[in-house]
């Protein structure tokens, strides 16, 4: 539980709040799930008077289309790229090094996780919001590996992504409620060294090196 703040000092630091707010949003999710999510109970988790949710979100929807747009909810281009040197790379190489980090950058993320593992039952603002936020990221990633490698026109880059980018969305989101699946175990470093090795063989069937 987030710690109660006054609302008047609340009031004097919009950061403060917003950010409350947002922590807040992220604790209920992890904790309760996305149904009791609502303006009421981030009031109580932030620690502040629900006035100063609408005042500085507008409504429960601003909240979530904050919350998604964060760093925190889902990764950045440069999460992705940061250090990579295409000319040291392989295209081969380097999809498998960015696949890596998406599903490094997913696993790291728990609220993003139960957003994921809902997604899959029901429609809801913040699953919306991430959608938006996975479209345009992902075709910012797109646009970054196009310009730097040149993959054979066989390769349907955004289809082996969608395929690939999904199964580790859906398994990092299910081994939050079982442990394994089709004798693959799905929660530990290593059992994930096992997936994503598999993954860099398919890439690697997929796109020949240059």
């Amino acid at each position: 539980m987030v710690t109660k703040v006054a609302g008047t000092i609340g009031a004097r630091n919009p950061a403060v709040v917003r950010a409350r707010v947002l922590a807040a949003l992220g604790a209920i999710i992890e904790r309760d799930g996305l149904a009791r999510l609502g303006v009421n109970a981030l009031a109580r988790e932030a620690g502040c008077d629900k006035v100063l949710i609408y005042r500085y979100f507008g409504d429960l929807d601003g909240v979530c289309r904050e919350f998604a747009q964060s760093r925190d909810f889902w990764w950045t281009l440069d999460d992705l790229v940061q250090g990579l040197d295409p000319a040291g790379l392989s295209r081969t190489r380097a999809l498998q090094v960015l696949m890596r980090r998406h599903a490094a950058a997913i696993r790291s993320r728990p609220t993003t996780l139960a957003i994921l593992a809902h997604e899959l039952t029901e429609r809801s603002t913040l699953a919306i919001a991430l959608e938006e936020v996975r479209e345009t990221r992902t075709l910012e990633l797109f646009a970054w590996i196009g310009e730097r490698f040149d993959l054979p026109a066989a390769v349907d880059l955004p289809a082996v992504s969608l395929l690939l980018g999904s199964a580790v969305n859906y398994l990092a989101a299910r081994g939050r409620d079982v442990s394994v699946m089709g004798g693959v175990a799905l929660r530990s470093d290593a059992d994930w060294e096992r997936i994503l090795s598999a993954i860099d063989a398919l890439i690697a069937g997929v796109v020949p090196p240059q």
